[in-house]
């Protein structure tokens, strides 16, 4: 299958492309400039970049039809942070790219478009307990639960789902989002909103104190090479029912995450701040066994094992 993936080289992007081309698909890339770090150049050999920008609707309908591409992964988005800081452009990054894959798919009838949604799209764990979820409920919502995005990332992930619903029932076609929780793994760029998972582990790795704001709330958090499983499991699935799945890892909290760490460095030095007013953040804790059941998609790493493949990664430590 010849399959086109937008930002193919980003965090999740080249784990994703990895294994579509180790499932035998030929991949071509299609990104503004299209090039690889040294460090990563493995993860792309046999991929094909071809120069275009998402929002040049010309250029991606001229890549599909030139390529004969089969189908769209589609993972190109601007970040959370960037997202808030410009709300303009990432309505234009985040929705009307995602408005020009819909159509690329509709007009030469593409098998299907496979997207990164978020968890994003819910609501605050505050917002839940008003409507009163509890329980189990409350720490595991599923794809019908109630959206209200507290971010602008969200807020346009939630419109691409939306309309990826609308061409599905208008126009027949198949669209599958994959709603990611958290995600860590090497290659994450900093100053990101999560971050803060990357530099824990790192940082406990050589030996450097660190302190930590608690959250008091509970959240998903998955290896990078899990969210790219779920992606290709959405892309490969003969017989999906849903236009958009939850394909989360584990739910801990902060003083669990940290607890883990120590567990695979035993050293680690990490202190725990409780915040006078904690901040409110969305609530992660997502029931993935829609997931399980119709795309086949089971987490590869537990945290602990995707907490030393991470350090494999990152520092080339083959003992860990």
């Amino acid at each position: 299958m010849n399959v086109l993936v937008t930002g193919g080289y980003g965090f999740v992007g080249m784990h994703v492309v990895r294994r579509l081309l180790a499932d035998g698909n030929t991949v071509f890339i299609f990104d503004k400039l299209p090039k690889v770090h040294p460090s990563t150049e493995k993860s792309f050999a046999g991929a094909i970049g071809v120069q275009g920008d998402i929002l040049d609707q010309k250029a991606l309908f001229g890549a599909v039809e030139t390529h004969k591409i089969d189908q769209i992964v589609h993972l190109a988005a601007l970040r959370t942070n960037d997202s808030q800081e410009n709300p303009y452009l990432a309505f234009k990054v985040n929705c009307e790219g995602f408005m020009n894959c819909l159509e690329a798919v509709r007009l030469f009838a593409l098998e299907r478009l496979v997207y990164a949604s978020s968890v994003s799209v819910l609501g605050s764990f505050r917002y839940y307990c008003d409507l009163g979820y509890h329980g189990e409920r409350l720490y595991k919502l599923t794809e019908n639960s109630a959206a209200q995005p507290t971010n602008v990332y969200g807020a346009t992930k939630l419109f691409d789902e939306l309309m990826g619903s609308q061409y599905a029932s208008i126009f027949g076609i198949r669209v599958i989002g994959t709603r990611l929780p958290i995600v860590y793994g090497a290659g994450k760029k900093s100053g990101s909103k999560t971050s803060c998972f990357n530099d824990m582990i790192e940082q406990a790795y050589y030996g450097n104190p660190l302190t930590v704001d608690m959250r008091e709330d509970w959240f998903n958090i998955t290896y990078v090479k899990d969210a790219a499983k779920g992606v290709c499991c959405a892309a490969s699935a003969q017989n999906p029912q849903s236009g958009v799945y939850h394909t989360g890892g584990h739910t801990v909290n902060m003083a669990g995450f940290a607890d883990t760490i120590k567990r695979v460095l035993p050293g680690a030095n990490i202190t725990l701040r409780k915040l006078e007013h904690p901040v409110e953040n969305i609530n992660t804790c997502v029931d993935i066994s829609a997931a399980e059941r119709e795309l086949g998609y089971i987490p590869d790493f537990t945290l602990e094992q995707g907490i030393m493949d991470h350090l494999r990664v990152v520092v080339g430590n083959r003992q860990l």
